[in-house]
This record gives C-alpha cells, structure tokens and sequence, in this order.
C-alpha cells in the first residue's frame, strides 16, 4: 500500500504522433498546461490543445483541472467532456489526440533484517531451566561444606595443640595433682570432639563428591542442551528466512492481484466509455452525413455560381479590352486636340464633391484619368470615398480617392503622410498591399495592388445563404490578417463588408486602411471615425484612444452580417445606432438561420459585449474560438 509521500508524475501521449513526455508533478503549484504557454508544460505537436489549456495542481493525491475559458475544447474524462474535473492515481483524460494519465513513481521496498547466530539463546525448556535451578543450590550447598569441613579440621587442629599442652603439663606435675586430672578430662574431651571431628569431615567430604559428580551430570546435560538452543536457533533463524520469503511472495501476489483488479476496472471503464464513444461516433456519423449532403448541395449551388460569374468576368472582360481600345484611341484623339489647341490644357479640374452635394468628378468615371491611372469599374464608395478597378501603366491595380470635403474632415496632411508611410511598409498575404500615395487636386488617393474578385457586400448579396464552411474560411482569412495589423501596432476602425474583398482564389483581404489608428503617430480627427452600423460604443465617444478590442467588436458585427445579410442594429440615423450599440443586447443568428451551431452565437455574444475587457482578448483568441466549431 502507497503512502501518502510517494511522488506522482504525469504521463503525456499522442498515440498519432508518437510524442509526449513524462513529469514528476509538484505539490502545491500551479502548472499552466497548453500547446505554447509562455512558461509551463507544452503539448506543441496537438493543434486541438489551445496555446494555454488549463491549469493543473496536485493536491494530496488528487490532480486538479481546471481548463482555462479561453480554451476552445474541455477535456474528456470517464468518458464525458468536462472543464473542471480531477483524477486520482491509474486515471486519465484526453484532450484532442493527447491523453494524460497520472502514475506513481518507483517506490523502493526494505529488507528483512537478518537473525545473528552469535546471539545468547533464549531457552524456554522447562527440563533446562529446573536443572539450572538445581545446579546453583548444589553448588551454595557444596559452599556451605567446603566452610564446614575448612571449619572442622582447624577443630582438629585446636584439639591436637591442647592436647600436647596436657600432656606436657602432666609430665611436670605429680600424678594425682589436679591439674592433671583436669588435663587428662580435657584430653579425652578433645579426642571426643576430634573424633566427631573427623567422622564429620569424612561426611562432608563424601557429601562433597556426591555434590560434585551431580554438577558434572547437570554440566553435562547442559552441554547437551546448549547445542540443542544452538540447534534451535539456526533452525528459527532459517524459519524466519522463509517466513521472510513467503510474506514477500504474498506482498507480491497481493500487489499482482490488486493490478489484475485496478486493470479489470480500468478495461470495464474503457469498454464502457468505447460503448459511449462508438456511440457518439454512430451519432457523429450520421450528423455528418447530413452535412455532407448540405454541402454537397452548397457545392453545386456554388460551383453553378462560379460558373454563372466566370461567364460574366469573361464577358466583363472582353467589355473592358473593347472599352480600353476605344479610350487609347479617345485619348489620342484629346492629345491631338491639345496639340491643335493648347488653351484647352489650362482649363481648371471639377471637383470629386462638394461638402454637400455627391456630384463625382468628371473624371472620376469609367475610361477617366487619375493620378496616372485609367479608371475601369467602380466597386464601392458614393461621393466621399470611392474605390475603383484600375489600370496603370498597363498594370491592374486598384485606386482609392477620398474627396476633397471628407479630405479636410480626416488628420492633417503631415500626420495622414507618416501613417500612410508606416503602412506602405506593411506586407501580408490577406492585405491588399498600399503601392503609392499622393494628393490630386485637393483630393487625397491610394494606389492598392490589385484584389480580383468580390467584397463581402457583394458576395453575400449574390450567394445568401453562404454555406458555414465557405462562410468561416472568409471570415478567417480576414481575422488572420487583422491580427497581423494588430501585431504592428495598427488599429483598423472602419470595419465593413466593403472594406474586405475576396479574392478568386478564396482568400480574403483588408482594404480601408486609410482611416487607421497607428501608434506612435499623432491623430486628430473630428467626431467619429467607421461606419455607424460596425461601430462600438467606444469608439463613438472618442476614436482616437480606441484598441484592438474595438476591432473585435467590429468583427463581430461583420460575422453577423456575413452570416444573416443584415447588420446587426439598426436606426433611422447614426444616433440611433450608437444608442443601439450601446444598449441593445447582442441579435440572436437564430432569427435568420436555423442552420448554424449553438456554439457560433456563444461567439458572436463575446465579441459583442459592451465593456471591451469583456470581449475576446485578441484576434487570435477568436481565431481559435472560430476553428473549435
């Protein structure tokens, strides 16, 4: 059994790829998981990992997940698809391709102490522990007469000494003194005791080699009995080897039986969560099905309608070949003219408009000339701002001219030129590139590389209902190249369908940069700067300290109509449409198409919030919102 210390990693692992990698896990700390986080653990090679997924803590024995709201997929787990959910050891989930299994690490086992033979045996034999109780009396009483007999004989001792002095004093006194009756009682007293004396002794001393041999027998069956304790220890010592050797055999079956079990366990939530998943899949397969049939359908409508335009480019085309020849040969025609008369050269321009009227330019009309360009179709812009197909020096290309009266309207000459300077240096594949800019009789211009196709004004009025696939592609395109003015410190402000063209190949680009705010270059501007129906609140009140979050409100209005034909507010004036932006919740997509996902309004809602800290973050945060549907 693990105990609450041991270490936990997590085990990372994209069975596509073959990539992942494995981690000891810190307690308490918060690890910041996605697929390029600033600064935590990466998954780069799983595109359906958001650049910051979720954050992970372990707490104890539980793994904590919290995926982070940005993040565009939830991850999955017992199978069903959760945000915030945790996991214990021998668990997993998965997130797009990956899955994330959390283990223990390696955990060592002790060992069984060894039982020293050398050790004093500890003897519980009834038979041993009596004998050596009976050694230790024979051995006090074979004491007790060694005392008595060392006793004795210096008795004997004392006899023989009094004796001689008796003897002696008999010889020197009469016969019948009484010194010598006293001496000759004495003397046969002592022989008396003398003789006890030594019939004492001779006891003790056979008492003594009785004592002496019973403690040999003792000794020797102690002998025996010491090898037999040395006997029993090695053989308890071997016991407890074995003992040793099964309980490891038995931890070792106990812990084999318990993986057979967390692995039955794990294979019958695994057929479980296949069930449910195959499940799911039939249920995906059918609805995919189904799409497949819509856009099959939502092909051939298209391609039907690209053959219907490609007829009509064709023609259009042929239309401006013949139209070209006749204004070279119109235009040697005038050249001959002012050769004849050149008073005619000194005749003063028309103006583009007045600040009331929308009366356009004479020359501002298809087969006209302008800043050194041949005008052809005009595509957008009444009066103020006008956007036309072009052709110069023989090259296609499109030219952009704001009126004189919108001219005094905008920055100031200097500030307007270093804003225009810092975007001619801007390159992207979904921008229409700035070639050249310039003034023309009071009327400022913009020469704009060539887009050959429709803006989304256009295209939405031709193929309403745009499937969702074609749709999302355009309006990604045109997020992708939002983000890249973003990046270069450019803030758009006059997001509208006119603005975004798409190009033959289905590529979308941004156009309408003359209006931008960048930064580091100063901008005046009196009132507000886009158009009343993509505007947000914000930016009516004061646009020039607006940020990129504007332009995520915008883009959101610009989904909308994309998606519906309609813009999202509307009102008899622009006062009427700020208030709206201001105050009127966010339009529901389901009140034009029943078609589209749930998830695409959730989106939507986002990007339309009115407080911009409430809106996506960035550009790229919506770019993944867009790609998880």
């Amino acid at each position: 059994m693990h105990g609450s210390d041991s270490s936990l990693e997590l085990v990372v692992h994209d069975p596509e790829s073959g990539e992942g990698w494995r981690r000891a896990l810190p307690r308490g700390e918060t690890i910041r998981l996605g697929r390029a986080p600033d600064s935590s653990w990466a998954t780069p090679w799983d595109m359906r990992i958001s650049r910051e997924q979720a954050d992970l803590r372990l707490d104890g024995e539980e793994l904590q997940v919290n995926c982070l709201e940005a993040a565009r997929n939830a991850g999955v787990v017992r199978g069903a698809s959760q945000r915030h959910f945790s996991i214990l050891p021998g668990e997993e989930f998965r997130i797009g391709r990956t899955t994330f299994r959390l283990e223990r690490a390696a955990v060592k086992t002790s060992a069984v102490r060894p039982v020293s033979l050398d050790a004093e045996p500890v003897c519980l034999d009834p038979e041993v522990l009596e004998l050596r109780a009976q050694t230790a009396v024979l051995e006090r009483q074979l004491q007790e007469l060694t005392s008595q007999l060392h006793a004795a004989d210096r008795k004997v001792v004392e006899v023989e000494l009094a004796l001689d002095q008796s003897r002696q004093t008999a010889a020197r006194s009469p016969s019948e003194s009484p010194e010598l009756q006293s001496a000759l009682q004495r003397n046969q007293q002592l022989a008396e005791e003398k003789a006890l004396a030594d019939q004492r002794s001779e006891q003790l001393q056979q008492s003594l080699q009785s004592l002496q041999e019973r403690i040999e027998q003792i000794q020797q069956s102690s002998s025996g009995l010491h090898v037999d304790n040395q006997n029993l220890a090695a053989e308890r010592y071997q016991f407890q080897q074995t003992t040793a050797t099964q309980q490891e055999t038995i931890a070792a079956l106990q812990a084999e039986r318990d993986a057979l079990r967390q692995d039955q366990q794990q294979t019958l939530k695994s057929l479980e969560n296949s069930e449910q998943a195959l499940a799911l899949t039939r249920q995906s397969l059918v609805q995919t099905e189904q799409t497949l049939a819509q856009i099959r359908q939502s092909l051939a409508a298209t391609e039907q309608a690209l053959a219907k335009s490609e007829r009509e480019r064709l023609a259009a085309e042929q239309a401006r070949a013949q139209t070209q020849a006749t204004l070279d040969q119109q235009q040697q025609e005038i050249q001959s003219l002012q050769q004849e008369r050149p008073i005619a050269r000194a005749c003063p321009a028309v103006p583009l408009a007045s600040d009331d009227s929308e009366t356009e330019n004479s020359l501002l009309r298809l087969g006209g000339r302008f800043a050194d360009c041949v005008l052809g179709e005009r595509l957008s812009g009444k009066g103020k701002n006008l956007l036309f197909r072009a052709t110069r020096n023989r090259q296609a290309c499109l030219l952009q001219v704001t009126s004189s009266g919108r001219t005094r309207m905008l920055e100031p000459a200097a500030d307007y030129c270093a804003k225009i300077d810092r975007l001619l240096r801007l390159s992207h594949p979904n921008l229409a590139a700035i070639l050249e800019r310039g003034e023309q009789d009071g009327q400022r211009y913009l020469v704009l590389e060539d887009v050959s196709g429709f803006d989304l004004v256009s295209l939405v009025r031709k193929f309403h209902p745009l499937p969702l696939p074609n749709a999302l592609g355009y309006l990604l395109h045109a997020a992708v190249g939002l983000g890249y003015l973003h990046q270069a410190g450019v803030v758009h402000r006059n997001i509208n369908p006119t603005n975004f063209m798409v190009d033959n190949t289905g590529k979308t680009r941004v156009l309408g940069l003359e209006g931008s705010l960048v930064q580091g270059v100063p901008c005046v501007t009196r009132g507000p700067v886009g158009a009343p129906n993509y505007m947000p609140p914000e930016q009516a009140i004061n646009s020039e300290t607006v940020t990129p979050l504007a332009d995520v409100y915008g883009f959101g209005c610009l989904l909308f109509t994309t998606f519906t034909a309609n813009p999202p507010y509307s009102g008899q004036n622009a006062q009427e449409l700020f208030r709206a932006h201001r105050e009127s919740p966010a339009p529901q997509l389901h009140d034009y198409r029943r078609d589209l996902p749930a998830g695409l309004q959730t989106v939507l809602d986002r990007m339309l919030a009115k407080q911009p800290e409430d809106r996506y973050p960035s550009m790229d945060a919506v770019i993944d919102a867009l790609q998880s549907l």
